[in-house]
């Protein structure tokens, strides 16, 4: 399939004007379904101007206006998009046709993923969706795959995976609005399984390079993302690459739990009533498999939670209580009651620990032989 001949227009144009947006859409389309652009070699000039060629200057400006810009010139203050209320609908059926057309396999040129994701951009911060929630996913598919391949990475100008990754960090910042990496909501998960796929990318994103992509909040239902969202998004990124643990631990601070690594442990110390209700909430928050100890300044308890089984022994009542979890059960659901420990007929003493405790435990990396001193 030929790929169309590049069509000018000015970018204000392409939202208010169907005919164009339509021509542009299916411009956008074929030159997915079209075998992927040359890179000749991995400069940049190079590529910019091989992209240049097959998207024409309309589109380019669109996408890339940095790279029509002479290098002494600043930035002009952006503007935002203006889509009439009567092309929300056209534009959300436009986009998500583009968006399912980006993310099919094999991945189209990154250029064209770059692009379909700065149009979402754009139609959020127009207030295209107004109050609908539906591009939240949408957008996430595309966030997935901006991303570069290993061949992609192996072939391309750093800095074309330097606006691919700057983009990731853009969509993200939205993807968080009104959502968070440790919920358990519908757009919690959403932004979850976007973050996973994309973090160790956003880690070495550049936020000046989505400067011209950060509109003014003055459409109804915009959504936008500032420069400081973003840049604190991408710091986020870079500290997780060097603590797997950060998620965890923006979850405990979020719900007021003091807890730190020691030799593979959650350790919670506190001024808490209920140890044992700390260390179910703990492990649940943790995830299997994982080791927690509660302390405060008359008891302590560890729960050890491992797949679908979960062991609790207490300072109180030296003894090893193993539980068995439901679909629906957590640590906390079958620990953290006010009436006392669920009756079981697992139960082993404390010492010497009993071969099914020390692997899971091992499972989640910590030594047994720090239970007995954590007891004391």
């Amino acid at each position: 399939m030929s790929a169309p001949q590049p069509r000018d227009f000015r970018p204000s144009d392409l939202f208010a004007d169907r005919a164009l947006a339509n021509g542009v859409r299916d411009d956008l389309l074929e030159l997915i379904a079209a075998a992927a652009p040359p890179h000749a070699d991995d400069q940049y000039e190079t590529w910019i101007t091989t992209v240049a060629g097959v998207f024409g200057p309309g589109l380019l400006s669109f996408v890339f206006p940095a790279a029509l810009r002479p290098a002494a010139t600043g930035r002009d203050a952006v503007e935002p998009p203006v889509v009439p209320p009567t092309e929300h609908s056209q534009w959300r059926t436009r986009a998500r046709r583009l968006g399912a057309a980006v993310t099919d396999q094999p991945r189209p040129p990154i250029e064209l993923r770059i692009t379909v994701a700065r149009l979402y951009l754009d139609l959020l911060a127009a207030g295209v969706w107004q109050a609908e929630q539906g591009w939240r996913g949408e957008l996430a598919d595309i966030v997935e795959v901006l991303p570069p391949t290993d061949e992609e990475y192996e072939s391309l100008p750093g800095q074309a995976v330097d606006f691919a990754n700057s983009l990731a960090a853009a969509c993200m910042a939205l993807l968080l609005q009104d959502a968070s990496l440790t919920g358990a909501g519908e757009y919690d998960r959403i932004a979850r399984t976007a973050w996973q796929a994309t973090h160790t990318w956003i880690a070495f994103a550049d936020v000046s390079l989505v400067a011209d992509y950060l509109y003014p909040l003055t459409a109804d239902h915009a959504r936008v993302a500032g420069e400081a969202e973003i840049a604190g998004l991408i710091e986020f990124a870079a500290d997780a690459e060097d603590d797997p643990d950060a998620l965890l631990r923006m979850a405990f601070e979020k719900e007021d739990i003091p807890a730190v690594r020691l030799d593979g442990a959650w350790v919670v110390d506190g001024e808490f009533r209920n140890p044992r209700r700390f260390a179910a909430r703990t492990a649940t928050i943790a995830g299997a498999p994982c080791v927690v100890i509660a302390r405060n300044t008359s008891r302590r308890t560890i729960v050890v939670f491992d797949g679908n089984t979960v062991a609790i022994a207490e300072s109180a009542v030296r003894r090893w209580r193993v539980y068995q979890l439901g679909p629906a059960s957590t640590p906390l659901t079958t620990l953290g009651g006010d009436d006392g420990l669920p009756t079981t007929r697992d139960q082993f003493p404390l010492l010497p620990v009993p071969e099914q405790i020390k692997e899971m435990a091992e499972h989640a990396g910590v030594n047994t032989v720090l239970f007995a001193a954590a007891l004391r």
